[in-house]
């Protein structure tokens, strides 16, 4: 019960520190980093360590370090004493968490009527521990959506691509950073979430990688959906350069703020990896976008 108990409030703490930190952890990470904190408090009980100043100094020092370790990504370009200053202050954000959690769990078990329940309900640690890991959790999910909510206050919009036979809705971000034209139309490329357009566009890029598609004169592939698959290069950072499939949508209606905007025959592409870590938007619209806007 012990390794339970400890596991699960270390993963939550983590989580919790991770989305302060902007470390982009991961639940991976935080669950390896709490496993190592939920082993070594059930060692620290077994009474192996019997100096109290020894067990202390494994317990803030050694231990929060290792996991923090586990939860901090070395970023490209960082020098080691970049990396180890990053550590070491993870490690000191994890023991504040820790203590300013711990002490609102105090005070709400001491002081407040919730706490006057659970002391009347004489509850046992397994009980107790249950009901405090619930309240943490729904803190923990509001907090986060807060958190989101702020960060995305008044950017995101709402998107509607119609690609003929198929619409796709979503939530898109206007991102300054995308100025990816494309090469045969000459228009601005606005980057889907692939996952979004898949039950439109499996056939195509099917058909093209078995070389079954055609191409008209124009270059832009005429296939079974008429969705002129063809691919461009772009350059990112973190990446020299890479090759991403791009189709035609007949229309893209982009609302914000009460303002909606049409644009005709534009140019879709497609990322296969998720362009947002917390999903709240599936498209990033082309910067040309803030002149419209």
């Amino acid at each position: 019960m012990v390794f339970i108990v400890n596991y699960a409030m270390d993963f939550i703490l983590l989580t919790i520190a991770d989305g302060f930190l902007k470390n982009n952890a991961g639940y991976r990470r935080a669950a390896m980093a709490a496993f190592i904190g939920a082993v070594w408090s059930c060692v620290s009980q077994t009474g192996v360590i019997t100096n109290a100043v020894i067990r202390d100094i494994f317990t803030y020092v050694i231990i929060s370090l290792i996991m923090a370790f586990i939860c901090t990504k070395r970023q490209h370009g960082w020098e080691i004493a970049e990396y180890c200053r990053k550590i070491v202050k993870t490690s000191a954000a994890y023991i504040v968490t820790a203590s300013v959690f711990g002490g609102i769990m105090g005070l709400i078990y001491n002081s407040t009527a919730a706490g006057h329940m659970l002391r009347a309900m004489a509850l046992e640690s397994e009980g107790l521990f249950i009901c405090l890991l619930a309240a943490m959790s729904v803190m923990a999910v509001l907090l986060k959506h807060y958190l989101i909510q702020r960060a995305y206050d008044g950017s995101i919009c709402d998107v509607e691509a119609d690609f003929g036979k198929f619409i796709v809705n979503v939530k898109g971000i206007i991102d300054t950073g995308n100025v990816l034209v494309d090469n045969i139309t000459g228009r601005p490329v606005h980057v889907m979430d692939k996952s979004c357009a898949d039950r439109c566009v499996n056939m195509d890029i099917t058909d093209y990688c078995c070389g079954k598609g055609d191409y008209m004169t124009s270059g832009r592939q005429k296939n079974n959906c008429g969705l002129g698959l063809h691919y461009v290069i772009f350059c990112s950072v973190g990446k020299e350069h890479g090759c991403m499939p791009v189709i035609m949508a007949d229309t893209l209606t982009v609302k914000m703020d009460g303002k909606s905007v049409v644009l005709q025959n534009v140019p879709i592409g497609l990322s296969n990896t998720p362009l947002s870590k917390d999903g709240v938007y599936k498209i990033l619209l082309n910067a040309e976008m803030k002149n419209v806007m």
